[in-house]
């Protein structure tokens, strides 16, 4: 996987937020032709985010199924998150989804234990964590 070098547009210009190590992984790609892709920053799942899904959306069905919690969240990324790339399979961490991505990640386990376990997950404006 390519990596990410963030920075912001201040004046037509870019501002890079780590210029060196841009400049050193840059200098890899010496006489050969590259590609440059800009895009707009999409914000990582926030820590209120972390602390719902481990401390209820985790947590409450692992009570009721017995499970751990890490049991739990590895059944949801069996469920939620399989990506495929290069023709292989693998859960998607939970740490690489932007914020709107970890909202409909919860939203499809909140509608799977409603439908599946017949148990409901309130939203996390329902209860404190």
């Amino acid at each position: 996987m390519d990596p990410y070098f963030n920075g912001t547009i201040s004046n037509g210009q870019v501002k890079l937020n780590n210029k060196e190590q841009f400049y050193d992984y840059i200098r890899n790609f010496e006489g050969k032709v590259i590609q440059v892709l800009v895009r707009k920053y999409k914000t990582s799942r926030t820590i209120k985010q972390n602390d719902y899904y481990w401390g209820c959306v985790v947590q409450k069905l692992a009570n009721k199924l017995g499970y751990t919690k890490e049991e739990m969240h590895a059944i949801y990324g069996q469920l939620f998150l399989i990506i495929e790339r290069n023709g292989m399979k693998f859960v998607r961490s939970t740490t690489s989804l932007t914020s709107d991505e970890m909202s409909k990640y919860i939203k499809q386990i909140q509608q799977w234990a409603s439908e599946v376990h017949n148990f409901y997950i309130p939203d996390s404006d329902e209860i404190e964590v």
